[in-house]
């Protein structure tokens, strides 16, 4: 069994509050326990290979926006997420479930939508990377993984990249995503 060790950057920087979302957490839960939590909700798959993506999503109470819970080839056979998105936007390429919740009423990373761009800047890691409609974070950590499996305890160093983004129009903050995907 493979045991990756906590990452060194979040114990330095925010990112922990990144990784968990409406109680489902990246690379822990899978699209099976979103629908298992949250509700009802078709699961979608498209594309195939490095572009394979699988995933569910709801629309809020009053069409006040979207969440997303995303997965991968990198999620594995069991869809692990690796990713969400909290906007604004109605999702219209997929068929989505209703969450009885106001996009007012969720935060990513203690990010809300509808709130100052001024102030979710300050609620993200730096450095950041800064466009005209938002700002960015990417890291990439090397941390130590133990694999126990078949008696014998192998050592790997995996990589780790964490991805944060906030988009606005006018100042105000229109959609956060987050997500982590760790290779060994």
């Amino acid at each position: 069994m493979l045991s990756i060790k906590e990452s060194i950057a979040l114990e330095g920087q925010e990112y922990k509050k990144f990784m968990v979302f409406m109680g489902l957490e990246l690379e822990k839960d899978n699209v099976f326990d979103v629908v298992k939590k949250l509700g009802p909700a078709p699961i979608y798959e498209e594309g195939d290979a490095a572009f394979y993506n699988v995933g569910v999503c709801y629309h809020l109470k009053n069409k006040s926006g979207t969440v997303k819970f995303e997965s991968g080839e990198l999620g594995g056979k069991y869809h692990y997420l690796l990713g969400f998105v909290l906007t604004k936007d109605l999702d219209k390429d997929h068929k989505c479930g209703m969450l009885g919740v106001e996009i007012d009423e969720l935060s990513l990373g203690g990010i809300k939508i509808g709130m100052q761009y001024a102030k979710a800047y300050k609620l993200l890691p730096k450095p950041l990377t800064i466009f005209s409609y938002g700002a960015y974070h990417e890291r990439l950590n090397r941390i130590k993984a133990i694999d126990k499996s078949y008696g014998e305890v192998k050592t790997y160093i995996c990589e780790e990249i964490i991805f944060i983004q906030v988009l606005h129009e006018s100042g105000i903050v229109k959609s956060v995503t987050s997500s982590k995907i760790t290779t060994c």
